[in-house]
């Protein structure tokens, strides 16, 4: 495939792709931890927030708009519903609007018996195998007729949904089932913006390198990362991990997690990582986990600034691609692995181990803090993955945004004078008068100037000299 966009007119009947606009959600990391971990509640978190992003779709006949995550690793795709799971607690209390499949006319039962889905922290769901139609946009365009999922009735905790702000989650995993989204789709990019001006994307049925990915030479464009037909999935594959200058890690197969801000690790990278950024650069573990999953804390050192948190190194991966040879370079600058608290010298680090996983595996999960500095292209239909550098981080971007919100300033400014006008009758009354005032002021000026005109020419008159 060349670089550039792929119609998507097989699926949707349109030469344009499916573009999914994602709204960017912050939560407060200390939340979670203390939800995680209530016996510990003696323990202060530095207060930081991380995001999240949603995107809005439209579900069943009626076009039920709710918020939805999409999630590269799971293979089904479920939804919260409340008139569904009144029955259970912490199902029911779902805090954003939920499908409700009473008002569809188009939802149908596929199997009267609950199935159960399982996370690798323990939490689950279950649910009914249902059917009902899933649409991109409001409007009859972008829909699919039949789309596959679980309509959530029970849950084992709230975690599921209480910190995601999200009604469900829509599974891009390559095991996704033929009556899933990535079944029907078979390719989709997913563009993350770091300004808050401009929306983030999910491009579906397609991509989109010409508008999203950088041009600069050893981007990654035209440069693919093949998929294990036998696995579930995507991941990529990292000859060598270096910090800076000092080689830390070889062979480790990493998975893309499109669901988690964070990246995990196992426990003993986790360990010589943490200990090569204390004794090579000075950095200092502030807390240890209380329990599982938690969040990690590191110190600069006394009256840290910008600068001292620019002057540690890259973390740099070497992923093998398609071409014999050739490697693409996936680098997470120090502001991705480490995020500002509102403690001067702490910060919080994206990078946790992974406890769930077994031992003498060696497989990491990369999460959007680490790709949002590359415009990520999952293809299934030819079993490959695509790491391009954003078009943002190359500084490339283009001045439309700044234009949009330019002239959304300028008409909301515009609207509200005319509501001042409008609604305030004092400010009304004022303008009337002064204009009433100002007609006046230029009706005696006219009239003036015509009083002048008339005696002129009477005098005129008068001086004429008539001759027989």
């Amino acid at each position: 495939c060349t670089p550039g966009l792929m119609e998507a007119t097989s699926l949707f009947g349109a030469a344009a792709p499916v573009e999914v606009k994602l709204k960017e959600v912050s939560f407060d990391v200390a939340t979670n931890a203390l939800a995680s971990a209530p016996h510990r509640s003696d323990v202060e978190f530095p207060k930081a927030s991380v995001s999240q992003f949603l995107g809005f779709l439209y579900l069943g006949s009626t076009r039920q708009r709710v918020p939805l995550r999409f999630d590269s690793t799971l293979a089904q795709s479920w939804f919260y519903s409340s008139p569904a799971c009144k029955n259970d607690d912490a199902c029911a209390k779902v805090p954003f609007a939920s499908y409700d499949p009473a008002r569809s006319a188009s939802y149908s039962r596929l199997d009267p018996v609950e199935q159960r889905l399982a996370y690798r922290d323990g939490s689950s769901l279950s649910g009914l195998h249902s059917r009902d139609k899933l649409c991109y946009l409001r409007s009859s365009e972008g829909c699919l007729a039949d789309f596959d999922f679980l309509l959530g009735t029970r849950s084992s905790d709230g975690s599921l949904h209480q910190l995601s702000q999200s009604s469900g989650v829509v599974a891009l995993g390559r095991s996704g089932q033929e009556g899933g989204l990535l079944g029907r789709v078979g390719v989709f990019g997913l563009y993350i913006s770091q300004a808050k001006y401009r929306h983030s994307v999910l491009t579906v049925g397609s991509f989109d390198l010409e508008r999203y990915a950088s041009k600069k030479p050893g981007a990654g464009v035209g440069v693919w990362i093949p998929q294990d037909p036998q696995s579930e999935l995507w991941e990529v594959k990292a000859g060598a991990i270096s910090l800076g200058e000092k080689a830390l890690f070889a062979q480790r197969t990493m998975v893309v997690d499109t669901s988690s801000s964070f990246s995990f690790m196992p426990k003993g990278d986790f360990d010589l990582f943490v200990q090569t950024l204390s004794s090579e650069f000075g950095v200092v573990l502030k807390h240890l986990p209380p329990s599982q999953p938690t969040h990690y804390f590191l110190s600069l050192g006394e009256g840290s600034s910008d600068d001292a948190l620019e002057s540690l190194p890259e973390l740099a991966f070497s992923l093998e691609t398609d071409t014999p040879g050739q490697e693409l370079e996936l680098k997470a600058a120090s502001k991705d692995y480490l995020i500002e608290t509102e403690t001067a010298d702490e910060f919080l680090l994206t990078f946790m181990p992974d406890e769930a996983q077994s031992s003498g595996q060696q497989r990491w999960r990369l999460g959007l803090q680490v790709l949002r500095n590359y415009y990520t292209v999952f293809d299934s239909q030819n079993q490959r993955l695509g790491l391009v550098e954003s078009a943002e981080k190359a500084g490339l971007l283009n001045w439309e945004p700044v234009i949009r919100v330019l002239l959304a300033l300028l008409a909301g400014l515009t609207i509200l004078l005319l509501l001042i006008c409008c609604l305030c009758k004092p400010f009304r009354t004022c303008c009337l008068k002064r204009v009433s005032r100002r007609k006046r002021a230029e009706s005696v000026q006219q009239d003036l100037r015509s009083t002048q005109v008339t005696k002129e020419e009477n005098y005129m008159l008068n001086s004429v000299v008539w001759l027989p």
